[in-house]
């Protein structure tokens, strides 16, 4: 019985597909089954092998950042009157923005305000604003100082640390030092009323949860190791994958001859940002570069000036003009006419089927009125294929490589 309503749904689900998409449609393509077919064992393999933690590691860090955090929080109530986590404390985060800030700072167009009530933020923008503008050893930058080290050292013990070494269902199971994530495929909702989404995301990438080891910060991500004895782990990355896919997708013959000829991106844009830095500084690659690589991102994804400025400003303590940030934002996009047509091209199809779809058969619709999805949409439109491609490139690398193993018995 299991098998005929599976085989009759199956047959429902390739008339829906036809009605929708077209008998042409790429899902129903050799392609796409084989590419789903791959997800799922990819998945499963996942799912059943776990990631492997360094339990005394991971304790060392978790001893390590509850005490830096407990240090601060004492001091600071002790010394300053003010309580920086609990009851009071978003009134003591404010207290210690305003006054640091001063009467020099506070009417600047540079300080940050919430996006609703419009009131003094005391989120990154205006700590690294004070941090920045106020040298070091001045007494208005201490306490920022301190309230931004809190803010890291807590996030890592609360959001990492702790759950992974204390909570089995979201870290480590007891016993074997392996913590077993919930994998994604696609997006899912307890209910699709309530718009409840439990994982998944609508850009066709896996997900993981429960723990989110995709989004693990560096400092953890130490902590894997491999489930052998004598075992060791071999890290492989796909260098610019979504820049590349950018390029294929697009056509752009400047950007795909970047590429044959082997330019860094990422530093001419960083070169061509700030004209006062040679490349040969100590911090380019890791600080100016990934600068750089931030504006190359926003590009293929219409991020404007404004995001560029709050991105320079919140991430890399970078302070630029808005006049400037434009400047140099157009001047990027007007390097690559091509792609931007292209951009423009996928935006009209979104507006006209109401949905795009990409070669390997995924899909994402853009429902509304003409200027209701170009208002909204827009960014995620010129995101959906390129980010989608990139993901499922990886994913079918992944399998290769879980096939060489399975046929070496490895």
């Amino acid at each position: 019985m299991d098998a005929v309503s599976t085989l009759e749904l199956y047959e429902l689900l390739w008339k829906m597909i036809e009605d929708r998409y077209g008998t042409d449609s790429p899902k129903l393509s050799p392609l796409c089954r084989r590419l789903r077919n791959q997800t799922l064992w990819t998945i499963l393999h996942m799912t059943y092998n776990g990631v492997a933690l360094d339990k005394k590691k991971l304790q060392a860090i978790h001893e390590k950042e509850s005490k830096i955090s407990k240090r601060i929080f004492e001091w600071t109530k002790r010394k300053h009157d003010l309580k920086l986590q609990g009851t009071g404390s978003a009134t003591a985060k404010l207290k210690i923005i305003t006054d640091s800030l001063g009467d020099d700072l506070i009417a600047s167009s540079q300080v940050t305000l919430t996006p609703k009530t419009k009131e003094l933020s005391t989120g990154k923008g205006n700590l690294n604003l004070i941090l920045k503008k106020r040298p070091k050893g001045h007494e208005l930058r201490v306490l920022p100082r301190l309230m931004q080290g809190l803010s890291d050292h807590s996030h890592t013990v609360t959001s990492f640390t702790a759950p992974l070494l204390t909570n089995p269902h979201k870290g480590i199971l007891p016993g074997n030092n392996i913590a077993y994530p919930a994998w994604y495929a696609v997006p899912q909702h307890r209910s699709i009323e309530a718009n409840d989404k439990v994982g998944g995301t609508i850009q066709g990438r896996i997900t993981a949860q429960r723990p989110g080891v995709q989004t693990f910060p560096s400092v953890i991500k130490r902590c894997y190791t491999s489930r052998w004895r004598e075992g060791c782990l071999l890290h492989a990355d796909m260098s610019q994958i979504e820049l590349r896919m950018a390029a294929l997708l697009s056509g752009d013959p400047r950007m795909m001859n970047e590429y044959v000829q082997g330019i860094d991106r990422h530093t001419r844009t960083a070169l061509s940002c700030f004209p006062e830095l040679t490349g040969e500084e100590p911090n380019f690659k890791s600080y100016w570069r990934q600068a750089g690589k931030q504006l190359n991102f926003l590009m293929i994804y219409r991020g404007g000036p404004k995001i560029f400025q709050e991105t320079l400003r919140t991430n890399y303590n970078i302070e630029m003009d808005l006049k400037t940030c434009r400047k140099v934002v157009e001047a990027t996009k007007d390097m690559y006419p091509e792609f931007n047509k292209w951009q423009e091209a996928l935006i009209a199809q979104a507006v006209k089927d109401q949905y795009l779809e990409v070669i390997t058969g995924w899909s994402r619709t853009f429902a509304g009125a003409k200027h209701s999805i170009e208002a909204t949409y827009s960014n995620e439109i010129c995101n959906f294929p390129i980010q989608c491609l990139a993901a499922q490139l990886m994913l079918s690398a992944q399998y290769a490589i879980l096939m060489s193993f399975h046929d070496k018995r490895l």
